[in-house]
């Protein structure tokens, strides 16, 4: 009996003894080293004005020694302080000291973790325009000697930002609610960061950051730039704009109101319908060169008297909807100088098919008599001390800036539209150049053709007859 039992005790000792050996943790891969990171920030300029850049649950240190990525430590608990506990497991240093480069890249921006030794690649060319937004995109890096022991290291290190924030109120001359998006572009504007296992930071792509938002105050994160003295700055889309930071964009800087980085941009809309239907006039009158249809060089422009190769008054057909840019007063031109106003293959020089048009009569009514505060949205202007005389013609919006447009450049800054008074043309005479203008409208009668007349005090839109040779200004 007493040998039975010892051979029991003896077998349960030996299961016992192999559990023990089961549960026995493994040694770590060789060269994995477990390292444990205090990292906290550096200058502290950005969190003056935005508040403390504080870590957040699930934060990354990637870490480097220089050449390759050697993997990532993650943040200890929630986060919620400037100064966050980072541990995770690195392969690829031994047991000596190291000088080890630790990168915070940012959370959930759209970047591939890095590896090997390819740089990392952060795309910002698409923010949201909120500060939460603008963090997402927040980097900074420091580097320190790590000293490895029986596979595990401590130690702790600074974190310097390597980006800049800019803190900017888009105010929008022309409506009072802009929902969209606009661009930002300009010299010395990238939107992908380049990070290299080195510690290099440097911007790439030119094709502009897209802001989100509303017209308002609005966070956009900027790549640094180098060896520059200035960044000059444009805003594109439905509204436009343009400012400069003087002395570059500087990394752990923060662009506030204080830095005055206000943009005012024009919202050039012209509503030309009920339904809110909206139109952008082409840059100049139409003209014929001989060969083709091209835009005058300016707003102002137009041909004061005839030439072949350059007509700027055209006709209208009897038989159809359509213009000549012929000096015959019927229809009489040739298929290749015709003026189709409203056809799908109407091209000007360098631009698609189709893609300028003419204003019907209604649409003209509407503009310069139905729309909000039309009344004051158009005027006769006598601009350049009287060397250009015509009718200016306001986008959406106030009509108080109409007494400040006293000059051709006073049109851009407004995004005013300019219809030169180039009177109008009977056969090869081109006659009150100065006095009126007439302008054709899309929409044919029996006999006749719509057309836009105005002078020093009237504004009219009227029938008249079609062979007679009127301006033509081209929306799209």
């Amino acid at each position: 009996m007493k040998k039975v039992m010892f051979i029991m005790a003896a077998a349960l000792l030996m299961m016992t003894q192999c559990k023990k050996e089961n549960e026995t943790p493994t040694d770590p891969a060789e060269g994995t080293v477990k390292m444990t990171v205090t990292a906290g920030p550096g200058r502290t300029d950005i969190s003056t004005e935005t508040g403390s850049i504080t870590w957040s649950a699930g934060d990354k240190l990637y870490v480097s020694d220089g050449t390759n990525w050697l993997g990532s430590l993650t943040l200890v608990g929630n986060g919620g302080s400037a100064q966050g506990t980072f541990t995770g497991n690195i392969v690829g240093i031994g047991e000596s000291e190291t000088t080890c480069h630790f990168f915070y890249l940012g959370h959930d921006n759209g970047m591939t973790e890095p590896t090997g030794s390819t740089a990392a690649s952060i795309p910002f060319a698409a923010q949201d325009g909120t500060l939460a937004g603008a963090m997402k995109y927040h980097t900074g890096y420091g580097s320190t000697d790590v000293t490895v022991t029986e596979g595990e290291a401590t130690g702790s290190v600074v974190m310097n930002t390597k980006i800049a924030i800019a803190h900017i109120n888009f105010t929008t001359y022309g409506t009072t609610a802009y929902t969209g998006s606009v661009t930002m572009g300009g010299t010395g504007i990238s939107n992908t960061l380049t990070v290299s296992p080195d510690g290099t930071f440097s911007g790439s792509g030119d094709g502009g950051i897209v802001i989100g938002g509303t017209t308002g105050e609005r966070y956009v994160t900027l790549i640094p730039t180098a060896e520059t003295d200035r960044v000059d700055v444009t805003f594109t889309g439905e509204p436009t704009g343009s400012m400069t930071f003087l002395a570059g964009i500087s990394e752990n800087k923060f662009y506030g109101m204080k830095d005055a980085l206000t943009v005012t941009m024009k919202f050039i809309k012209f509503t030309v319908d009920d339904s809110g239907t909206a139109v952008r006039f082409a840059p100049g009158n139409l003209y014929w060169d001989g060969s083709a249809f091209r835009f005058e060089a300016n707003q102002w422009s137009f041909a004061s008297t005839w030439d072949a190769n350059h007509v700027s008054h055209f006709f209208w057909s009897k038989s159809a909807s359509v213009a000549y840019a012929s000096n015959y007063s019927d229809s009489g031109a040739s298929t290749d100088d015709e003026f189709f106003t409203n056809s799908s293959s109407f091209q000007v020089h360098g631009e698609d098919a189709g893609t300028w048009r003419t204003l019907s009569d209604s649409e003209w009514e509407y503009l310069l008599y139905t729309r909000a505060n039309a009344v004051n949205l158009s005027a006769w202007k006598e601009l350049d001390d009287g060397t250009h005389k015509g009718l200016v013609i306001l986008p959406d919006g106030p009509a108080s800036v109409m007494s400040s447009i006293r000059s051709t450049a006073d049109l851009e800054t407004y995004g005013a539209v300019f219809l030169p008074a180039a009177g109008n043309r009977n056969g090869t005479d081109v006659d009150d150049a100065g006095s009126y203008g007439n302008y054709w409208s899309g929409t044919p009668g029996e006999d006749y053709a719509c057309s836009l007349y105005f002078v020093s005090n009237r504004v009219y839109v009227i029938p008249y007859y079609r062979d007679f040779g009127y301006s033509v200004r081209l929306v799209r």
